[in-house]
């Protein structure tokens, strides 16, 4: 996300909302990473983990709309950052 233009409070609160929302993406993660490493991923398993894990990151993006913040645009571009990434 691109904080840049956001207040220090902002951010703070955007932090305190999203952090419950951060631990349960990374518990999917890991439990997507589990499944995926047997020797027969279950796949309705795998799909069911990858629908959630995108429904926690549309939440993630309501709840950043919410405080201004933005997500960081990706692609070709001139400058240091080329390419998209973390600001």
């Amino acid at each position: 996300y691109d904080t840049s233009s956001v207040s220090k409070e902002a951010l703070a609160s955007f932090n305190e909302e999203a952090a419950p929302l951060r631990v349960r993406l990374i518990d999917k993660s890991a439990e997507l990473q589990k499944e995926y490493i047997k020797t027969q991923p279950d796949p309705d398993t795998v799909a069911k983990l990858q629908k959630e894990m995108i429904d926690l990151n549309t939440e993630l993006q309501k709840i950043a709309n919410k405080y201004g913040i933005e997500p960081v645009k990706y692609g070709r571009g001139k400058g240091k950052r080329r390419g998209g990434g973390w600001k």
